[in-house]
């Protein structure tokens, strides 16, 4: 958005019916005003800075319409986190490196690039062969990265100064060296710069893109929610008695543990009458549910067998259930000796 820029402020030209010029007059208001409002300006409409923060736009029209995204639903958005990664080389000290040797005779092939990639590999090297004979050929490696066939099997990668002395060579095995600094490790510096979010999953590319990497997050709405809680028994069982729990979400799964305390404080996190030994824990599958009671055998119940009977509300945010055995095996045991506490986790 921009303010209009006039060469002559406040000037107007008059025209007759068949828009013929007449001449130019110039107006300026004189009411008087007792309050002079807000100026219609670019500055009080959309603000350069203010701009900036809505990807860019130029009109409030456009400013308007992505605010409106969030009015829908914020949970409709995308989120990718927005980085970048600073690789930081970490040599060896700097010494004295042979570059070949062994005979008068023998070569190496001396590999050496501007750069290297974030595992250190050379990238689009150069070579050439060093012999004893043409030991100055290694002065091409200043300033450079490079490594050495020599010794066989030798991978270490080095760096030699610009201005580091020429190449030298001697020794009984007809070295050729060179002062260089051995590469050590890349390190890398990940810097976040904070989130970005579009309507659609595709806004950002998965790689490095305008020197920053996106990495999705999925839609602000698709989350993992938990909801945590507890109940005390009330000694009711049966069909006519279902035990019942709503979240604010769609819970995917129901994990329950039956504590209970006797009457000198004692805490059991698993519950045993007499020769019938009751598991401390269901485990609901709340997908497996219809809105229907089903004896679930194993299927959405875990922790009883089929006289347990689960289902879901319509919107599937309550789960219902309730077992034919007793309120014990219900999870809403209750007597005078004892209290019985039941926690809740839903993972939705």
């Amino acid at each position: 958005m921009r303010d209009r820029v006039s060469a002559k402020p406040n000037r107007y030209a008059v025209y007759d019916d068949s828009h013929n010029f007449i001449r130019y007059e110039y107006h300026e208001r004189a009411d008087e005003p007792t309050q002079e409002g807000t100026a219609l300006s670019k500055a009080n409409l959309l603000s350069d800075p203010t701009a900036g923060k809505l990807d860019g736009v130029e009109t409030p029209d456009a400013a308007l319409s992505l605010l409106g995204r969030f009015n829908r639903g914020l949970g409709n958005e995308y989120v990718w986190e927005k980085i970048q990664n600073t690789y930081t080389n970490v040599f060896g000290t700097v010494g004295t490196v042979n570059m070949s040797g062994g005979s008068y005779s023998a070569s190496a092939t001396i590999y050496y690039s501007d750069s290297i990639d974030t595992s250190g590999n050379l990238m689009n090297p150069s070579s050439f062969n060093l012999t004893y004979s043409e030991y100055t050929a290694a002065n091409a490696v200043k300033g450079k990265y490079w490594k050495s066939t020599y010794p066989y099997g030798n991978s270490d990668v080095y760096f030699t100064e610009s201005n580091a002395p020429n190449a030298t060579s001697g020794g009984a095995d007809y070295y050729v060296m060179i002062q260089a600094k051995k590469l050590l490790e890349v390190g890398v510096v990940v810097t976040s710069y904070g989130y970005v979010n579009s309507p659609t999953s595709d806004a950002y590319p998965p790689a490095v893109s305008d020197g920053y990497t996106y990495t999705a997050l999925g839609q602000f709405g698709a989350k993992v929610q938990i909801a945590t809680g507890s109940y005390i028994g009330t000694g009711t069982y049966g069909a006519s008695n279902p035990n019942s729990l709503t979240f604010d979400f769609v819970p995917r799964l129901l994990i329950m543990l039956g504590t209970t305390t006797n009457a000198n404080g004692t805490l059991y996190t698993s519950v045993v009458f007499g020769n019938y030994n009751l598991p401390g824990r269901y485990c609901i599958y709340c997908d497996l549910l219809s809105t229907g009671y089903d004896a679930n055998n194993e299927n959405a119940f875990s922790g009883t067998n089929t006289r347990g009977f689960a289902k879901k509300s319509a919107d599937g945010k309550t789960i219902y259930w309730y077992h034919t055995e007793d309120y014990y095996a219900q999870f809403n045991g209750a007597d005078p000796d004892h209290i019985y506490t039941y926690y809740y986790m839903a993972i939705g």
